[in-house]
């Protein structure tokens, strides 16, 4: 059972209190929601035209993230040789 002698040593508090849902409620968590996505999504977009914008810089990206492919993949087909037989 509950105690309510200890509600400010309880993480979380009392029991919340069962409220009938209102379409102001609704409402306002619509308009709390799209706050927060776009407080969180707009960033994101304005990063990735940046990056759009800078092929050069993405170029350079994929390059050096093809470069170090190859280098594990060459490794790891190296080992896989050696343990098959078919290097020396």
């Amino acid at each position: 059972m509950y105690d309510y002698e200890d509600e400010e040593d309880d993480l979380f508090g009392p029991p919340p209190q069962a409220t009938k849902p209102t379409k102001q409620k609704g409402i306002d968590f619509k308009k709390e929601l799209i706050q927060l996505l776009i407080e969180k999504i707009c960033p994101i977009g304005r990063e990735m035209q940046k990056l759009k914008s800078n092929k050069d810089f993405l170029l350079k990206i994929l390059e050096e993230g093809s470069n170090k492919a190859n280098l594990v993949a060459s490794n790891n087909l190296k080992e896989i040789k050696k343990i098959v037989g078919l290097s020396e």
